[in-house]
């Protein structure tokens, strides 16, 4: 099959749409990604990326397409004119797209902007969405307290609807998406479970527990507002004296520093360590060491 692949995130950052485009090419599917600029999660683009170098790349058998992206900034501002950007300059390059496509395979953690694209190729030829949803709009804008009365989710959960319902086929992270995407838009579309994956390395692992005086506690992946950092450290600050615990944050995003901020602030680095990232080699030290 010809597939067309969407998705914001994409090599040299590290996220899962990344194995299944290699996968797919293994299988004998000719693939093309359609992506930004990479920048996850600091913010800053590769000098290797800037001025128009690099737009046109390959990865693992897959042809790469880039498109003008503005680097994540903190804040609700900087979110959005990163996600703006990066959805006009994908739209603009999908109304010119050649229509040779079998299907549109669309990756969606945040944001659903990603859509947008697609719905303007399916517009122009007829092709098959299928949405791998990892994570659900508008309800991900209460991680910025951007509350259901404000017109912002409002517009957001009419805008959100509308790209939802033009997909063929929905594959789900969780179960609890499929009420959430029926009860909220009223979709009808034919969903699936489909929770993602981990590398098979990890099956020949030695992951057998290690022993240990204290109670080892991992966190493991984004470190950002929608995991809600703050509220784990006051919880951990607030935990009777004496216990004999420690808290293993293992991971990077955009709240990684004010969330090591806070945890100086609360007294607390004694129970908690920021260890940053880490290559998925280096993972099972962690996952050995954790009581939890």
């Amino acid at each position: 099959m010809r597939i067309l692949v969407i998705s914001q995130r994409f090599y040299p950052e590290a996220f899962r749409i990344n194995d299944i485009c290699k996968e797919l090419v293994k299988e004998g599917h000719r693939v093309t990604v359609l992506t930004g600029l990479p920048n996850y999660p600091s913010g800053n683009i590769p000098k290797e990326y800037r001025r128009n170098r690099k737009h046109r790349d390959s990865y693992e058998g897959a042809e790469v397409i880039r498109t003008w992206e503005v680097g994540r900034r903190p804040g609700k501002l900087g979110l959005a004119v990163n996600y703006g950007s990066l959805a006009l300059s994908s739209s603009w390059e999908a109304l010119w797209m050649k229509k040779g496509y079998d299907v549109i395979f669309v990756y969606q953690p945040s944001p659903v902007f990603s859509l947008i694209p697609a719905w303007i190729i399916k517009k122009r030829s007829g092709i098959p969405i299928l949405l791998y949803c990892c994570d659900l709009w508008p309800e991900s804008l209460k991680a910025y307290e951007v509350g259901e009365g404000q017109m912002l989710y409002r517009i957001m959960s009419r805008v959100s609807g509308f790209l939802y319902r033009q997909c063929d086929r929905i594959a789900v992270t969780s179960m609890p998406f499929v009420e959430y995407l029926q009860r909220v838009h009223q979709l009808k579309t034919e969903m699936l479970y489909l929770p993602q994956h981990a590398e098979e390395t990890y099956l020949e692992m030695d992951l057998s527990h290690l022993e240990g005086e204290e109670v080892q506690l991992l966190f493991c992946g984004n470190v950002g507002k929608a995991q809600d950092m703050p509220c784990l450290l006051h919880g951990i600050a607030g935990i009777e004296k004496g216990l004999m615990f420690h808290v293993h944050i293992v991971g990077d995003g955009s709240e990684l520093e004010a969330s090591r901020r806070l945890a100086k602030e609360l007294k607390i680095q004694d129970k908690v360590t920021f260890h940053g990232r880490y290559p998925s080699e280096r993972l099972p030290d962690f996952y050995r060491m954790a009581d939890g």
